[in-house]
């Protein structure tokens, strides 16, 4: 089975783990909550196995791109930490009339969007923190602050939204109601338990998102993070990547790769990321980004790591309207979402005509069709790798480096 859709990906992978289940290879002791959440399905399997199965499946998404020689060498880098490696946890704060416990705090069961498993303890994110986390969810409940109800989107409480670096760490609180007086004394419990960053964030809408309105803030606007000897400041509604020293591998990767060019161009910037990580290699760099509060923050974290040659737009890179051309002694990086470049993205990294193109990818699938294209324009993969930044997990990123 050639893996061309997200479905047979899934399919491929819990194939491959359940032969190795019914083998007796499995670990004595996953977690408790191995079975109930939905983000570990591969947790009782050992590590060195999980590596294999997703090194298996990106073989065999690209096995009709690359050559038998490329495919047989192709690695795939394990993560530095298979536990507690996570930057960002949402936390759900749920109610449940029917069943007990009616409130609940932590993340959906495996395949019931509605259904919330109540927890006391972390998996992949810091241990400590998320006792701190749980510590503002009872105050929420000591307050008599109403939790939201999935099915009948009623109550105020949403998500508890944390990001964590070393001691540094920001709590974000999704609400529907920032009128609610006992709001602002849950905020003040948070800060007082030792959050750098307290910030309450009004959704009210039925959709679920843990983005909204920033209404209010205790102490700083953002949360400051350090990763290959950058500094980055991230903010409630930025973009940051989930395992920072699993990444870090990926720019070790990189670094060596990258071609003796003037020009960096870094599409799906984000809050600069990559452009600040290599623009020490480059005379110039440009970034282009949608979101309007990454392009703020990527400006501040330029000027934090008094990068002067960066200059960032913000644009959709879905739209039609292509980017004007700029020097043609390029390297582009692209680290788009899930969906990948898509048509449009395609025609920008085209219209470009870099020498170089690095892509980096959470989706393999839709990354090997927007490869195809490239190829299809003259582009050929020089170097690939595969990295997990998402141990227990179905996910992982891949590398790809063309030339032209």
């Amino acid at each position: 089975m050639i893996i061309d859709s997200n479905k047979k990906y899934k399919q491929f992978v819990n194939s491959k783990a359940q032969e190795l289940r019914s083998a007796g290879k499995i670990q004595s002791n996953p977690s408790t909550y191995f079975g109930e959440i939905g983000s570990i399905p591969l947790e009782d399997l050992k590590y060195s196995d999980q590596l294999n199965i997703k090194l298996e499946s990106v073989k065999n998404i690209f096995s009709e791109i690359l050559d038998s020689n490329f495919i047989n060498n192709y690695k795939i880098i394990g993560s530095p930490k298979q536990y507690e490696y996570r930057f960002r946890m949402d936390y759900v704060c749920s109610f449940n009339p029917i069943h007990k416990p009616n409130n609940r705090f932590g993340q959906r069961k495996a395949g019931k969007f509605n259904w919330v498993v109540d927890m006391d303890e972390s998996v992949l994110f810091s241990k400590d923190w998320f006792k701190k986390v749980r510590e503002v969810y009872q105050k929420a409940i000591e307050l008599e602050i109403p939790l939201y109800d999935l099915v009948k989107h009623t109550g105020e409480l949403r998500y508890l939204v944390i990001r964590e670096d070393k001691d540094n760490a920001m709590l974000s609180v999704v609400t529907t109601n920032k009128d609610n007086p006992n709001i602002n004394k849950l905020l003040e419990f948070a800060y007082d338990l030792g959050f750098k960053s307290v910030i309450l964030v009004y959704q009210p809408g039925i959709s679920d998102k843990v983005e909204g309105e920033e209404v209010k803030v205790l102490g700083d606007e953002f949360i400051e993070v350090e990763m290959a000897n950058k500094k980055f400041s991230v903010g409630n509604n930025t973009f940051f990547q989930n395992n920072v020293k699993a990444f870090e591998e990926i720019v070790n990767f990189i670094k060596p790769t990258l071609a003796k060019n003037e020009v960096l161009i870094d599409l799906y910037a984000g809050i600069g990321t990559l452009g600040i990580i290599f623009g020490d290699k480059f005379k110039k760099v440009y970034g282009y980004e949608l979101i309007k509060e990454n392009v703020e923050f990527a400006k501040i974290n330029t000027d934090l790591n008094g990068i002067n040659h960066y200059e960032i737009f913000q644009k959709d890179l879905n739209d039609k309207n292509e980017i004007q051309n700029l020097p043609q002694n390029q390297t582009l990086i692209v680290d788009p979402p899930r969906t990948g470049l898509e048509k449009n993205g395609v025609t920008h990294v085209l219209s470009f005509n870099p020498k170089q193109i690095i892509y980096i990818s959470c989706n393999p699938i839709t990354q090997a069709k927007d490869i195809v294209s490239l190829q299809e324009s003259g582009y050929k993969i020089v170097e690939a790798k595969a990295f997990d930044l998402f141990p227990h997990t179905l996910h992982l990123e891949n590398v790809v480096i063309l030339e032209k």
